[in-house]
């Protein structure tokens, strides 16, 4: 049963293996739902919450159903750690990172290097992968 005024919308690209896998697994420990997970490669998501602009494709983005604020990057992996019990202990440790300036770095660091698999460039036999080359 989901929670309405608790919920946090998160964003997350589906053509990003890393990124499927973590949803899989915040959906696993989500136990009360009070995440969902929405594709930022959805057109219709895309347009409904208004993310052009907001820097989407780079770094994981959030949006607080109870007021409407929005968090992106470390800020937005903060807001998830929070709802969920077994990720409650990294919320102290989240929070120092953020303090001393580190924590977006090292989350614009890895998610930099994250591989993409744009959805139709499979075939039966391999994908395509193309790296970011920044």
């Amino acid at each position: 049963m989901k929670h309405p005024d608790n919920i946090l919308y998160v964003f997350y690209d589906s053509w990003c293996p890393i990124c499927r896998k973590a949803k899989a697994n915040i959906e696993k420990a989500d136990k009360k739902h009070y995440i969902e997970l929405l594709t930022i490669r959805d057109s219709s998501v895309y347009e409904e919450y208004h993310l052009a602009g907001k820097n989407v494709e780079e770094r994981i983005y959030s949006i607080r159903n109870q007021d409407g604020k929005s968090f992106s990057g470390i800020f937005a992996i903060l807001e998830i750690a929070k709802r969920i019990p077994k990720y409650k202990p990294l919320v102290p440790f989240l929070y120092i990172s953020i303090i001393l300036g580190f924590g977006q770095k090292v989350y614009d660091s890895i998610a930099s290097r994250r591989e993409i698999v744009p959805t139709g460039h499979c075939n039966e036999d391999s994908c395509s992968i193309h790296l970011n080359e920044n």
